[in-house]
């Protein structure tokens, strides 16, 4: 798949998740959401199943390295379709190795939205 592909496939997830105002759902409820995704994902049996509390603890560093200028954010887009493009597009870089769908890395930016990426930033990096 080529890159043109790929932006439009993300920005055609992005519209769906932002059309019906998932956006504005509560973490909670974003997370089981991106659960919901991250259980499709084909996986190792016997091997426990990949959530979105245990990709955003084990990827932390590389997403702050990603996203981050130190404990501040990079500039972020203005618009909250843009932010969630540049978090989709960490999500995706950061988690190649889970092989994640553009619907699990577009539901896992939301809820890096929903929690400010200036919180994040915040954060202490820690080790993996």
């Amino acid at each position: 798949m080529d890159h043109t592909q790929l932006w439009q496939d993300i920005t055609t997830s992005i519209q769906y998740a932002l059309q019906p105002g998932i956006d504005r759902l509560t973490e909670e409820r974003l997370i089981a959401r991106s659960d919901a995704f991250l259980v499709m994902l084909p996986g190792i049996s016997g091997a426990q199943q990949l959530t979105t509390v245990a990709f955003l603890r084990h990827y932390h560093t590389t997403l702050h390295y990603e996203l981050c200028r130190g404990a501040r954010p990079y500039a972020s887009a203005a618009t909250v379709a843009g932010q969630l493009h540049d978090l989709t597009r960490a999500v995706l870089v950061t988690g190649a190795a889970e092989g994640l769908s553009i619907e699990a890395a577009v539901a896992i930016a939301l809820v890096l939205h929903t929690r400010g990426l200036a919180h994040f930033c915040a954060l202490p990096i820690t080790a993996a």
